[in-house]
């Protein structure tokens, strides 16, 4: 707990040029949390989504009614990201969830990115950063989910090889919440078939002409493009306990467990453990 304490301590400082030119997302320190089963229990835990009905009163009902129109599997809930409803494929229009910065007026997206505790002073003194992604099946970038259960899966992975590598190692899966903002900029200016292809239906698409790309077999995965930095914001960075809870794969859907008769919370296949890891 006090290596954490003493990260949340942390100022930001621009080491070099890259760092200061490139260090998007990060216009004032995050909110940094630690999610463990005694506190900030939601982003410990696999999330849910909300039934319609309980949808409804948190939710505009223009995303509802084209929820229940553009969802990949049937089902009476909300799903984390929805199949486009027009052409241009526009961001906003198929991930429902929406968060505002305190006094600002701007909505953003809200998406996830897991990766591990160990590198938290990089996206400090760095930000987000397009150029160090080890896993880039849409090509170079920042790889955000719609879907916070697989980017905690994503935190699980990287934990295991981390921890494979150095078995002394501390670090703790870790969580970014992260805003697109919702405004027109952010949309692709080719037809959805191009922009949902992964890399081997398409080339890799150049800076200048995509912002992002949506993978064609997982579809709340996101890659995003440097082009895009000026409209994204890191809102938390989430610190997980051991043993958090996380989708079973990478293609969670719609936020259910796969067994409606079994609580993820009594389903091993749901929690990051395993041989290495403190449990």
């Amino acid at each position: 707990m006090a290596v954490f304490i003493r990260l949340i301590l942390c100022v930001f400082i621009a080491t070099d040029v890259y760092a200061e030119e490139n260090r998007v997302g990060l216009a004032k320190t995050p909110e940094i949390i630690n999610s463990g089963p005694n506190e900030n229990q939601e982003y410990y835990y696999y999330k849910q989504r909300p039934t319609n009905d309980e949808a409804a009163s948190k939710y505009d009902p223009e995303i509802l009614e084209r929820s229940k129109e553009l969802r990949f599997k049937p089902g009476n809930h909300l799903p984390f990201s929805l199949k486009p409803a027009q052409n241009p494929f526009s961001l906003p229009s198929v991930i429902p969830d929406r968060v505002k910065e305190e006094g600002g007026e701007t909505q953003y997206v809200v998406m996830y990115h897991g990766t591990t505790s160990d590198v938290l002073d990089r996206f400090l003194n760095d930000g987000i950063r397009f150029d160090v992604a080890k896993r880039t099946a849409l090509g170079p970038g920042f790889y955000l989910a719609a879907d916070p259960n697989e980017a905690k899966y994503y935190a699980c992975e990287r934990l295991k090889e981390l921890i494979k590598s150095n078995p002394k190692s501390d670090a703790r899966g870790m969580m970014l919440i992260v805003g697109v903002a919702a405004k027109p900029e952010v949309m692709g200016d080719v037809s959805p078939k191009i922009l949902f292809s992964d890399s081997k239906g398409a080339p890799l698409p150049t800076y200048k002409d995509y912002m992002f790309k949506r993978n064609h077999n997982h579809y709340n995965q996101f890659v995003f493009f440097s082009n895009v930095g000026q409209y994204l914001k890191v809102f938390k960075i989430v610190v997980l306990e051991k043993g958090f809870y996380k989708s079973k794969g990478i293609n969670d859907f719609d936020g259910l467990a796969t067994n409606e008769t079994i609580s993820p919370k009594e389903e091993a296949n749901f929690r990051c453990t395993a041989t290495g890891l403190p449990n």
